[in-house]
């Protein structure tokens, strides 16, 4: 038996049934997780994002619009939960560490030709790691989730000409710094 649409399962969810819902939260469960753990880099933080964003889409159903794409609509409300999760965990640092003193778009071939002067993955991820955290996200949501530009620019709750313009200054900063430790 083929599996039900999101538009049908949305329709189900927002008459009342759970198990609908239930299925909704399978399909997109994993992706979820993903896009919360590219904003947080901390398992069980992404894991609680994830379900807290599950619980608020589910409580935000009823307005959910008819035809809109679902996943863009959850990816947004998880990425926003993980954003204030890493906002609130910063603040808390800064109160309880810092108290006595201050802190101190290209193509694909692009990429490729990145990829292909590191070794490893590993490699790749260390230098994509020393990136300020804007620039790791869109380059992990876009390369890593494969996220279409208009599904981050919805889920980042920015114009997609923004995310072309942070793709691209992303890429030429990931090529800097592969190309500086070599």
């Amino acid at each position: 038996m083929a599996s039900a649409s999101d538009d049908e399962l949305i329709a189900r969810a927002q008459s009342g049934d759970t198990a609908a819902y239930g299925d909704l939260v399978r399909r997109y469960q994993d992706l979820a997780f993903r896009t919360a753990w590219v904003i947080l880099r901390h398992e069980q933080d992404a894991q609680d994002a994830t379900q807290t964003a599950f619980l608020k889409a589910w409580q935000a159903l009823d307005r959910f619009r008819s035809g809109e794409p679902f996943r863009p609509w959850l990816l947004r409300i998880v990425a926003n939960e993980a954003k204030n999760r890493r906002e609130s965990r910063w603040r808390w640092f800064q109160t309880h560490l810092f108290s006595e003193r201050q802190p101190e778009i290209t193509d694909d071939y692009g990429l490729e030709a990145l990829v292909a002067r590191t070794e490893t993955s590993a490699e790749l991820l260390k230098a994509i790691s020393q990136l300020p955290i804007h620039d790791q996200q869109i380059l992990l949501l876009r390369y890593a989730l494969d996220l279409a530009e208009s599904e981050i620019a919805t889920t980042l709750g920015i114009p997609r000409g923004t995310v072309k313009s942070r793709l691209h200054r992303a890429l030429n900063r990931l090529r800097e710094v592969v190309t500086n430790d070599e």
